[in-house]
Formats: C-alpha cells, sequence, structure tokens
C-alpha cells in the first residue's frame, strides 16, 4: 500500500447513525450498570493507492527512466450492525445536572449483504468494542430526564470479511442524545 485516502475520524464522509435502546439500574449510590440492543449504520468510500508494474521509458542517451507505477483502488464500506452491550456508569455529581462517565463493551454482527463484485461484505463480518463516554443528564421531571454524552468507540476484535491487501479496526467519535425514563 503506497497511501489512503482516509477522513479524519470527525469528518461528514465518515457520518453514521447509532440507536440504542436498553435499560439501567443502580448497583450502588454512585454505580449504575447498563444494558440494550444497538444499531449501527455507516457509509463511506474506502480509497488506495496500491504499487502496480513500473513504467520503463528510454531515453535518448541510451539511459532509461524507472518510475513506479500507481493502481488507485475504492470500495463501498457500508455497515449495518446489530448487536448488544452493556457496561458500567459512575456518577461524579448528582446537584443540578448529574455528571457520569462510563465504559461500554459492544458486541455487533453486519447485516448487509454482499453487493456484486464488492470486496467487504458486511453480513459475515463482526466486532466487539469498547466505548467510553462522558454523560451530563438535566431532570426533566420525576420520571423523566435528557442527557447529551460525546462517546468514543475502538474495536477490540474486528472479523471482517474484506477482500483487500489490509484490515480495518474501527475507530469513531460521537455525541450521543436521549432520554432516561424510569418506571
Amino acid at each position: 500500500i503506497e497511501s489512503m485516502n482516509n477522513p479524519p475520524v470527525l469528518s461528514t464522509r465518515r457520518l453514521g447513525i447509532s440507536l440504542e435502546v436498553g435499560m439501567s439500574g443502580k448497583i450502588s449510590p454512585r454505580w449504575h450498570y447498563t444494558a440494550g440492543l444497538s444499531y449501527y449504520h455507516q457509509s463511506q468510500v474506502v480509497a488506495y493507492q496500491q504499487q502496480s508494474n513500473a513504467i520503463v521509458t528510454s531515453q535518448e542517451n541510451m539511459s532509461y527512466e524507472i518510475l513506479p507505477g500507481i493502481k488507485e483502488h475504492s470500495f463501498d464500506y457500508t455497515m449495518h450492525n446489530v448487536g448488544v452491550q452493556a457496561g458500567l456508569l459512575h456518577t461524579l455529581s448528582q446537584r443540578g445536572l448529574i455528571h457520569q462517565v462510563g465504559v461500554i463493551i459492544q458486541y455487533q454482527h453486519g447485516l448487509s449483504q454482499i453487493a456484486k463484485n464488492e470486496v467487504y461484505n458486511n453480513a459475515t463480518s463482526n466486532y466487539l468494542n469498547y466505548q467510553l463516554l462522558y454523560r451530563v443528564e438535566y431532570k426533566v421531571n420525576s420520571k423523566v430526564n435528557f442527557f447529551v454524552q460525546p462517546t468514543f468507540t475502538h474495536s477490540l476484535i474486528s472479523n471482517e470479511s474484506l477482500q483487500a491487501p489490509f484490515r480495518i479496526k474501527q475507530t469513531r467519535a460521537g455525541i450521543g442524545m436521549g432520554i432516561v425514563y424510569s418506571f
């Protein structure tokens, strides 16, 4: 591989969406568990340059110029993943806004079938990720809290069906919003 055209972590060319539903409960006054189901969708084009046959040209003075050949490749890297997740949240502050930090472990499996002549098959791919988060909750009323949480997710294990001369290990950052409803 000569080079990769890889957009930065925070780029509209890597934009994805994640939907999660689950439950949480108290372990102690400052510790909570969380568990649930997730859906993740991302679509981008991965492009890379690879060395190919050299181009040899002869010069007038019996010399040769040899230039390395470069061939560009690209493929669709589209995911539709479903999964399960579980984690722990630690409450830092409960006055006014509720501040929490947490870690979540996710297992996801791909759903998208391979298109003809594509090199990536999401339907046979699976991932084990960890997610770090910082959550700020606002108590709307006695039953409903609204939260905003920046997240960082990284793959620990990435088993992909990818016919390329490299492997991809996911790393993504995001901003989550949601509602906590107390029964």
